[in-house]
């Protein structure tokens, strides 16, 4: 629905790059104080070849759990290496007759 969209682009946080975590913490203890419980990551699809990027991936993870979030990861054709990649494309595609 047209509500679930707009919550999904206006109820995001974006973490640039994989290795820059370590401030992190202190805004999900702010999102789950305001009531946050569930929390979808978008990780490059390299995630699973790449060694940085899966270790960042880890620590995410790792850290969610601790703090006691549910999670899970949002996944799309590995043509396109980041979300942003595969949204354009989408964009395109509607465009071309």
């Amino acid at each position: 629905s047209r509500r679930q969209r707009q919550m999904c682009i206006r109820d995001s946080l974006a973490v640039p790059g994989v290795n820059t975590l370590t401030q992190l913490r202190l805004t999900l203890e702010e999102l789950r104080v305001a009531g946050l419980t569930t929390i979808k990551t978008a990780f490059d699809m390299d995630f699973s070849s790449n060694q940085h990027v899966q270790n960042g991936f880890k620590s995410l993870t790792a850290l969610l759990d601790e703090m006691g979030f549910q999670f899970g990861t949002y996944l799309w054709d590995p043509r396109y290496k980041g979300l942003d990649d595969y949204i354009w494309e989408c964009c395109l595609q509607r465009r071309r007759p």
